[in-house]
């Protein structure tokens, strides 16, 4: 078994912060490009996992992917699981329009992370980060990373540069970095 975790990713904070802790923990990184579809289920894990179950099978090596969900309090935590369908498909114009009548601007985003490698189990990480949505478009970058930012942050994602935020993602990986080695070192030992 190879000391590498291959990430099923093409976002770049997530793949800063991924490097930054591996690294940390003599893990190299290395990525699949193959597109795996993203199913409809009810929690990023569930994503996440269904993912790196077909990827490990398919490639025979240990794959990471972390999904995310946001979680609007104000339209009873919608739309949860199906945030990257409606970023890519509902303008964040529209969005505000439907917020506009709501004083409590309070969102979560969940980060569900799973990690699989071939011949033992699926490890799992959750964990949420505390949102708001600001009430004006700022920035230029994504559709509602124009209206999103941490609770208590002056910038939206959008405004933000990635290593600014690179920190939304550490909690996983370190997680999963740890499990990883328990794994490898049991291989190495044994």
């Amino acid at each position: 078994m190879e000391k590498k975790i291959y990430l099923l990713t093409k976002n770049k904070g997530k793949l800063l912060a991924a490097k930054k802790i591996f690294e940390e923990f003599g893990i190299e990184i290395g990525s699949i490009e193959k597109e795996f579809p993203e199913i409809q289920e009810s929690s990023s894990l569930k994503i996440a996992k269904f993912s790196t179950e077909a990827a490990s099978k398919e490639f025979n090596v240990a794959v990471l992917r972390e999904d995310h969900s946001l979680y609007i309090e104000a339209l009873q935590y919608f739309p949860g699981p199906f945030t990257a369908f409606f970023d890519k498909n509902m303008e964040v114009k529209v969005l505000l329009k439907i917020l506009q009548n709501f004083e409590n601007r309070n969102a979560e985003m969940e980060l569900g992370a799973s990690l699989t490698i071939p011949g033992h189990e699926t490890f799992e990480s959750v964990y949420r980060v505390s949102l708001e949505i600001s009430k004006e478009i700022k920035g230029e970058q994504g559709n509602w990373d124009k209206v999103l930012k941490l609770r208590g942050s002056e910038k939206t994602f959008s405004e933000s540069t990635e290593e600014e935020n690179v920190d939304i993602w550490i909690k996983n990986y370190k997680i999963l970095a740890k499990k990883f080695l328990e794994v490898y070192n049991s291989q190495i030992t044994n």
